[in-house]
């Protein structure tokens, strides 16, 4: 799997994800979340896989409710496997998730997904 292919999987995730918490809307007013997509593994030679920050959850979206969002959106993407994290973002939480980032590389940020 390639850069490529992982980006393809991503906005497939986004896209259904989007649909999860807007329903049509999602699709027919481009109603969506924020994201911040970072490929891993790229540079260290690990299986590719993506690190994901979400925002912009709409106020009737409950904590509680997003792990049963990403786990319904990732079960429409076959590519996906079921291992997945939903954590509130903490101050080491960004750091976990730009690692692999330089300070004036950020190659494996998939701008096109933000």
């Amino acid at each position: 799997m390639d850069k490529d292919e992982v980006r393809r999987i991503a906005r497939h995730f986004t896209q259904k994800l989007n649909q999860q918490v807007f329903g049509s809307s999602a699709k027919r007013y481009g109603k969506g979340l924020k994201y911040l997509v970072v490929v891993e593994g790229e540079r260290t030679g690990k299986n590719l896989h993506l690190h994901m920050a979400i925002g912009d959850l709409p106020s009737y979206v409950k904590w509680n409710e997003v792990d049963d969002l990403v786990r319904n959106a990732k079960l429409k993407v076959a590519e996906l496997d079921e291992q997945h994290k939903v954590d509130i973002v903490d101050s080491g939480w960004m750091d976990y998730l730009t690692k692999e980032l330089g300070m004036k590389d950020t190659d494996n940020v998939l701008w096109d997904l933000a």
